[in-house]
């Protein structure tokens, strides 16, 4: 019983300090404003958490806008599909996807959102239901 009591709560505190950053609003009107921030607490030992500031990327025309993102570490990208048809966010090129994050069928007015938090690096990303015309989007996180 104890063993089960220490192992409960273990995985309660691993979870409450694991954040993946993964936001998807539902409803049509849904915008960057409406999107949940469920941003970790700061750690006790002063620490500030990821994210500090959030950008947004829409998603219409067929394309990722701004294409080529530039953000400092601890920026939440928030992907808004203003679009006509379904469209998701995926890491990697399209015949090479890479998904350290994927965020699965966006409906129109959906978002969907990811914390970069690591610097120094550059991500792409595509539409992996419309590979040819969404493709090597980017976000570079800088030091």
């Amino acid at each position: 019983m104890h063993a089960t009591v220490k192992l409960v709560a273990i995985l309660g505190l691993f979870t409450s300090a694991c954040d993946l950053g993964y936001t998807i609003g539902t409803w049509p009107d849904a915008g960057p404003d409406a999107a949940t921030s469920d941003a970790q607490a700061g750690a006790s030992d002063g620490i500030t958490a990821c994210p500090s500031q959030t950008v947004t990327v829409s998603i219409r025309a067929m394309s990722f806008s701004p294409k080529a993102l530039s953000i400092a570490p601890g920026t939440r990208v928030t992907w808004w599909n203003q679009d006509s048809t379904n469209h998701d966010v995926t890491e990697g090129d399209p015949g090479n996807p890479a998904p350290g994050f994927e965020s699965g069928s966006m409906f129109p007015g959906d978002t969907w959102s990811f914390d970069f938090c690591a610097p120094g690096v550059t991500i792409v990303y595509h539409c992996a239901a419309h590979p040819a015309h969404m493709r090597d989007a980017t976000v570079t996180v800088t030091r």
